[in-house]
C-alpha cells in the first residue's frame, strides 16, 4: 500500500489486566504470522478501517485515507514528467510486513461505498 494512504499512527494497548492474555495472543499472532490484521475502530464519534502490526513490544493501528482523499499529483502539478517511475517494480516484488496490504487497496477501492456510507452516518 503507498504511503500516502497512511494518516496517523497509534499505539494499541491492553484495556486491563483481564486483557492482556488476549492482547498477548494479538501480538503474537500478528507477529509470528508476519502479515498485518484488519480491524474498525471508533475515534472521536467516525468509524476507520485500520491495519494492525506488530512491533517490538506493542500493536500499532495506523488509520487510513480513502482513495478520494489523496490528490492526483499529475492534477496538482501538471510540469511532472509521465511515464513510470523508477524503482516502482521492484517496490512491487519486496517482501515486509505491509506486503499483504498491497491487495487492500483493491478491497478499500470495492467496499469503499457500503463501509464509507455507514462510517460517515
Amino acid at each position: 500500500m503507498e504511503p500516502v494512504y497512511f494518516d496517523r499512527t497509534y499505539y494499541v494497548g491492553p484495556r486491563g489486566e483481564g486483557y492482556s492474555k488476549v492482547y498477548a495472543l494479538l501480538h503474537a499472532a500478528l507477529s509470528q504470522a508476519d502479515k498485518v490484521g484488519i480491524a474498525a475502530f471508533v475515534l472521536r464519534g467516525k468509524q476507520h478501517l485500520t491495519p494492525l502490526r506488530a512491533e517490538d513490544k506493542v500493536v500499532v493501528l495506523q488509520t487510513l485515507r480513502w482513495a478520494d482523499e489523496v490528490r492526483d499529483p499529475g492534477r496538482e502539478l501538471p510540469e511532472l514528467p509521465s511515464g513510470p517511475r523508477p524503482g516502482r517494480a521492484r517496490s512491487w516484488t519486496r517482501r515486509s510486513s505491509w506486503s499483504t496490504l498491497s491487495a487492500a487497496r483493491g478491497t478499500q477501492a470495492g467496499i469503499t461505498t457500503r463501509t464509507r456510507k455507514r462510517c460517515l452516518s
